[in-house]
This record gives C-alpha cells, sequence and structure tokens, in this order.
C-alpha cells in the first residue's frame, strides 16, 4: 500500500509476506543515452498536489559569497582593524597595523590550494573522523559504508501502482536512487546530451526541496591495463583492431534525490508529520522529477531496496574476502577490503559542467583503475560540487592513475588540493546524495 516501509536486511525484508526477489541492476550505460520508461509516482498524488503550483518554492542558491561568509566578515574585520591602527599613527600603530596585516595573510591567502586555516580545520577534522562500529543485523557487503555513515539502512516504500522503490535513510535524510539505463552504443559519454545545468532545477519540485540531487557513474575501463599489463599482447590487439581508446567495458549512472525533511516541513506535515509522510513526499518529489527529465528526453526507473542494496555495495568497493578491519583512512587514500581508493575533488569545471564531467568520465575510461566513480551534486543551500574515485590495488597504481587523469585532462578540469578528504570524496562519490 503507498506509504508503507520495511526495513532491508540480509536480503530479505521483514514482512509478513514472501521474502523479496533479487531484480536486474539494468543495462551498463552511459549518461547521454535515452533510457527505460518508469512511471513514477501515483498520478492521483500529482494531479492533487498540482494545485498547489503557486506555492511552489524559491530558494536561490547561495552565492561563493554568502557561502564564505563567515571568513569574508573576519578578513573585512582585520582588514578595518589594521587601517584603523595605520591611521591613529605612530610607533605602535604601524607595528599592530603590519603585523594585523601579515597575520591575515599567513591565515587566509592560500598557499598551494589551500589556506592555513583550512589546512587546520583540515587536520582536526581528518583527526576526528574514525570509524564506527556496526550492529551485527548489518549485511556484510554494507558494513564497509555503514561504519562511515551511522545509522545507514535501507527500507522500501510502494507507489499507488505497487511498484516497490528503495529508500536510504541515515539518520538525518531519505535518499531515493534513480536508474539511468543505458541504449546499445557503449561509448565514452562526453556529456552532450544530460545537462548539468538544467538538473539544477530539480532540487525543488513543488513544495518539495531536495538537499541534495547528485549523479554517480560507475565505471570499468576495458580491457583493463591494470589487470593485463600495459605490454600485454591481449591489451595491444584489443587497441590495434579499435585504433581509439576502447570503450568501458561498464558505466552506469545514476540520480540520487536526498530529502532533509528540515528543508520542506510544511511539505511533510501536509503528508503526515511520520516517517510514512518523510516517504510520501519522496515519493512525490521522485515522481516529479522523472516527469520533469522524462520532458528532456531522459527516462529512468526507481531502484528497488535490493537494487539499491546492490548498488551501495558496488560503489564503495565492498569484497566477498576481508580481514577484520574492513576501512581504513589515510592522510592521501582510503582502504577498503584489500583495494586502495584516491578521491579528488574538483575545484572547477571549466566552463560548462556537462562538457567538463563528460571529459572526466573520458579521462576515466582510459586510466589504469579496477573501476572508477565521478559524481556532481546540486544543492539548494550551496554551490555544486562532486570529483573523481579511483581504485586500485596499490598506492603507488593510484599515483599513477592519478597522474593520467590528469594528464588526459590537461588542465579542462581543475582538481583541488590532494589529501586529507579521502572518507568524504567516498561518500560524495555513492549514491547518498551528498557533495564534497
Amino acid at each position: 500500500m503507498p506509504g508503507s516501509a520495511t526495513t532491508y536486511q540480509r536480503g530479505r525484508a521483514r514482512t509478513t509476506g514472501s521474502p523479496l526477489e533479487w531484480g536486474p541492476l539494468g543495462e551498463c550505460g552511459r549518461m547521454d543515452s535515452h533510457l527505460v520508461d518508469h512511471r513514477g509516482e501515483e498520478a492521483g498524488m500529482a494531479r492533487s498536489d498540482g494545485a498547489r503550483g503557486g506555492e511552489r518554492h524559491s530558494r536561490p542558491r547561495r552565492s561563493l559569497l554568502t557561502a564564505h561568509w563567515g571568513t569574508v566578515l573576519t578578513i573585512e574585520l582585520a582588514v578595518a582593524a589594521a587601517v584603523v591602527a595605520f591611521l591613529i599613527g605612530g610607533t605602535t600603530g604601524y607595528i599592530v597595523a603590519g603585523a594585523v596585516a601579515v597575520v591575515t595573510a599567513l591565515l587566509f591567502v592560500p598557499i598551494r590550494g589551500r589556506s592555513l586555516i583550512e589546512r587546520i580545520r583540515l587536520r582536526l577534522a581528518y583527526a576526528r573522523r574514525r570509524p564506527d562500529d556496526v550492529d551485527a543485523d548489518v549485511p556484510g557487503d554494507l558494513v564497509p559504508l555503514a561504519q562511515w555513515v551511522p545509522g545507514l539502512s535501507v527500507a522500501q516504500t510502494h507507489t499507488g501502482h505497487g511498484e516497490e522503490v528503495g529508500v536510504i535513510t541515515d539518520g538525518t535524510a531519505w535518499t531515493a536512487v534513480l536508474s539511468l539505463t543505458a541504449d546499445d552504443q557503449l561509448l565514452a559519454d562526453r556529456g552532450a546530451d544530460l545537462d548539468l545545468e538544467r538538473l539544477a532545477h530539480l532540487t525543488v519540485q513543488d513544495d518539495v526541496v531536495f538537499a541534495g540531487v547528485q549523479i554517480v557513474t560507475y565505471l570499468v575501463p576495458a580491457p583493463t591495463s591494470l589487470l593485463l599489463g600495459e605490454d600485454s599482447a591481449a591489451l595491444g590487439a584489443y587497441r590495434e583492431i579499435l585504433r581509439q581508446q576502447p570503450p568501458p567495458s561498464v558505466q552506469r549512472s545514476f540520480l540520487c534525490l536526498r530529502l532533509d525533511p528540515r528543508l520542506c516541513m510544511e511539505a511533510v506535515a501536509r503528508r503526515g508529520a511520520t516517517d510514512d509522510g518523510i516517504q510520501a513526499t519522496l515519493r512525490f518529489g521522485l515522481h516529479r522529477v522523472q516527469s520533469v527529465l522524462k520532458r528532456q528526453g531522459v527516462e529512468t526507473r526507481a531502484l528497488s531496496p535490493i537494487e539499491i542494496h546492490e548498488v551501495l555495495s558496488l560503489t564503495a568497493g565492498a569484497g566477498p574476502e576481508h580481514e577484520q578491519q574492513r576501512t581504513r583512512e589515510a592522510w592521501s587514500e582510503w582502504h577498503c577490503d584489500g583495494l586502495v581508493h584516491r578521491g579528488r575533488a574538483v575545484r572547477n569545471w571549466g566552463r560548462n559542467a556537462s562538457i567538463g564531467y563528460g571529459a572526466l568520465l573520458e579521462s576515466i575510461a582510459g586510466s589504469p583503475v579496477l573501476f572508477a566513480l565521478a559524481s556532481y551534486t546540486f544543492s539548494p543551500t550551496s554551490q555544486p560540487s562532486g570529483g573523481v574515485r579511483l581504485v586500485t590495488t596499490e598506492a603507488a597504481e593510484a599515483d599513477r592513475a592519478v597522474a593520467h587523469v590528469e594528464s588526459h585532462l590537461n588542465n579542462r578540469l581543475r582538481f583541488a588540493p590532494a589529501g586529507g578528504q579521502q572518507v568524504p570524496m567516498m561518500l560524495a562519490t555513492v549514491p547518498l546524495g551528498r557533495g564534497v
């Protein structure tokens, strides 16, 4: 029935009926493909809430200035203090003015991409992060992610047509995941048909405000030079036949909608100030997003709980064989079940974010990695953010993969300084709807 929710554990749904059945994750493909239709949320709800179009939210995205108003205010106060001290004059005034100017410059002027204040904050956050203990009933392939996302669970709800929709909860937000299925042309995406800038408007749908709208792309290069080696005869023959960059063997994209009830409390209250009301709000927003995308020629389908379970395990990099310590964060990489994950945040996507994202995927497709993930996230309260996570077997291989991506991009994108953000980058490249 609509609004019902069931927590998913260990491949089963805790209901009185039959267990959930494993379903296909869909075809592998690329972001600019045309996709399978999915009707989404019940039409009755769409019609009834459509009458409230006049109540549509209008939340402007914060500018860079307003997003960093604290830093700007501090600098302004320091400059004002220096000017006042200088105008007072005398030896003491000049010394104070010079000292204030020097300290302000040391604290806030970026050196190699980061200011001293940013470095201190980064070090403190890195020192505080620790993996949490995970309950025994958490499925083994979700443990690596659950260690860094307290309260992680996968539940289910149903549309008016009885279709299952998976919902990720983490204690503060509810997230649904749409699959962008593929066409028959398995080619590297140039970002020509999926306009990221147009996706920015998806954060507000009628009375529903999403905390994050995120694109996540999972990509496996083919054939992978990391496994075969650059001197492999098979790899050489493959390249000789194609005479161009080989397409990836797997490329799948997901659109994640993260609902934080605190951003649209009125919308949730209209549907019931309970978990059922929150999920009804999420279903309504999900249906609206699917309708908007369909009008743009992009058709999607909502993932079921079991599909979400598989996708979370896949994108987190959980493995069947592992030691007692599943995950560990180092300054330059995140370790999970024997694999090395190297994350880099993108600071500047170039003139066009869609083209920049496509260029990033193209660079990954030829990199020496086991698999990689890229993401781009919109939020109504902050600037868009995103990045890339490269997964290899050793740190030296991760260095080569990063060098390959940077060389291929040739400064078309600008990365943030490396180090200190490996867990945040992991979480930003898993379908949770989070930004960097």
